[in-house]
Formats: C-alpha cells, structure tokens, sequence
C-alpha cells in the first residue's frame, strides 16, 4: 500500500470505529504527508535541473549553428572601421557593410568562481597584433569599433550549475584545450579553424565541447570536425 493509501485508510477506519485520532495516528499521518511533500519536492528539484541544462545546452549547439550559418551565407555586419577599404562606414549615409573576415565563436571554459561563457562574434577586422604561430585570429573584445575590435552577437553565460569543457583526442588522449579558445567559421564554404590551433599531425581533427551538471550525471557533447565543422550531438566520452 502506497502512503496515499495509509491515510486513508486511517481516515476511514476512525470515521467507522470514533470520532477523535489518537496521538499516535496523528502523527502517523503528518510523517506521511511529510514523506509525500519530501518526494514532490525533489521531483521538481529534479525536473527544474533538466530544464536549465536542457535549454544551456540547446543554446550552445544553436550558437554553433548560428555562427556556421552566417558564414555559409557571407552575412554582412556593419563595418566600422572601413575594412573593405571603400571610403565608407557603418556611419555613413547609406549605412556600409562588409562581410567579416570570419564568423567566431570564444569558450571561456568553467573556471571557478566564474562561470563558463560562449561569445558569437563577427570578426569584421582581425587584429595584426596578438596572433601566436598557427592562428587565424584572436577574439578582441569590447565597443571601440574604431579600434578594429570584434562586432559581439550573442554572449551566453552559463549558470554556476553547469561545467563546460573543450577538448581534443591527441594521440589517443583525450585532454582540454588551453583556455580560452577561438573557433572561426570562414566565409562562404564555412570551413572551421581554431585558435590556439589544437591539432598536431596524428591528432583527430575533432573538437570536443562538453557540457555538464556540476556534482550530477547529465552529461553532452557536441563534436565539430575541422573538416566540415557541422556539429554532431553525441554522449559524453
């Protein structure tokens, strides 16, 4: 029998045998009612939980696409700082535009107190400055676009909840990228660079985003090969 069905047959029997409850059987009702109440609560406990990775996650995976899709399709931003070189900007009259150098995405991976955070950025004027050997740009922040710095589109911050990794398999390894990283989506064909440039000969061009419960079992991951950059949902390695 249930909890439900002990109170109730408590309720009946008192109303067939007296009128009042023992001491005994008033308390037995309020430890089942707590029980039930204990059980609700961690149920919606568990519910809410899903929904806030459930909804993080799609957002990442819908950054990634977002950014793919901008690239294939030559999607033009503002240009600010003149960098297609024709006199005009985004304050001139009409408003010019130019198509950016690349389509980015920066993961600041979980790093405690601060929590992780995805960038979508149109990198409109790369820097000449910053580059390490093998990279196809960095990300610049801020709102000085005369300065050449990055057009930011869409920022997520993930809850202090949620752990994000990125990794790659090298050598059969899997570890974490140096924090933090570049991915790029070129114009028009979408190919995907990374910066700091991850892969070494014998590596697997694949780059692993995971996404995870801090202290719980929910676990995903999106996979991005260098080749094609569509990304793949599968389950956590």
């Amino acid at each position: 029998m249930d909890a439900d069905g002990i109170v109730l047959a408590i309720m009946k029997q008192r109303a067939s045998t007296s009128s009042g409850f023992t001491l005994v059987e008033i308390l037995l009702v309020i430890t089942v009612m707590a029980i039930l109440s204990a059980a609700a609560l961690g149920s919606f406990s568990n519910s809410q939980g899903l929904q806030v990775f459930t909804s993080n996650f799609e957002q990442i995976l819908s950054t990634v696409r977002q950014a793919r899709s901008l690239a294939i399709t030559a999607k033009g931003q503002p240009d600010y700082t003149d960098s297609d070189r024709d006199t005009l900007t985004a304050d001139s009259t009409p408003v010019d535009f130019a198509t950016p150098a690349n389509y980015g995405i920066q993961f600041n991976t979980s790093v405690v107190p601060a929590p992780a955070q995805v960038i979508l950025f149109a990198d409109l004027y790369p820097p000449t400055s910053g580059i390490v050997t093998g990279s196809v740009g960095v990300f610049d922040s801020g709102t000085n676009y005369t300065q050449g710095q990055d057009i930011i589109l869409r920022t997520l911050d993930l809850p202090k909840s949620l752990e994000l990794k990125v990794m790659r398999n090298s050598g059969g390894t899997l570890g974490p990228v140096v924090a933090p990283l570049g991915m790029f989506f070129s114009p028009l064909y979408a190919d995907v660079k990374f910066d700091p440039e991850p892969f070494v000969p014998g590596d697997t061009p694949i780059l692993y985003i995971q996404l995870s419960e801090v202290g719980g079992t929910r676990c995903r991951q999106i996979n991005i090969h260098q080749m094609a950059g569509v990304p793949e949902v599968v389950a956590c390695l």
